[in-house]
């Protein structure tokens, strides 16, 4: 019966890859996508959605790079808008704010605001609790996991994704 129980819990948490994600400069834009619009937010502000929709990413990597960026720095930034774009609905995404880790599905659908930022809606909701109901935060988390919250970048890769699908 215990092995039926942890396989259901398990299949809770049906993802292929995780990525944690900054939400804006300083994390401006946390308090507004976590408690408000139940969104993920990218900036890296660049006239090319339809592009980037398409996965022309030649034509992004020359977009920075005549925006001034060297190359190795106008491939990061491409790197991390394509996963922004490209990852999908069992993609796992984290972030921290207020001293907890926030964890959440999104649709797939990659909508461009007036302002030049480009959103997906979470599925549900932004969650701070495991499946069970405890609190995620900062203390009782692994620091192999919470470090990613030190990444210079906007979106990376979750190395300890493993940790991450057991602790949830």
């Amino acid at each position: 019966s215990l092995t039926v129980e942890r396989n259901h819990k398990m299949n809770e948490i049906n993802a292929d890859s995780a990525y944690f994600i900054k939400l804006g400069r300083k994390g401006k834009w946390e308090e507004g996508c976590i408690l408000d619009e139940n969104t993920l937010k990218l900036g890296f502000n660049n006239p090319l959605h339809s592009e980037c929709l398409a996965g022309e990413w030649d034509k992004i990597i020359k977009y920075w790079l005549g925006q001034g960026k060297k190359k190795g720095k106008a491939t990061g930034i491409t790197n991390q808008i394509r996963i922004f774009y490209e990852s999908n609905e069992k993609t796992l995404w984290i972030t921290f704010f207020r001293r907890k880790m926030y964890w959440c599905f999104a649709e797939k659908d990659v909508i461009q605001l007036h302002d030049g930022t480009r959103i997906r809606k979470v599925k549900k909701e932004w969650k701070h609790h495991d499946i069970k109901g405890s609190p995620l935060t900062i203390e009782n988390l692994s620091g192999k996991l919470t470090k990613v919250q030190g990444f210079k970048g906007t979106i990376c890769s979750v190395k300890e994704f493993e940790y991450l699908i057991r602790r949830l």
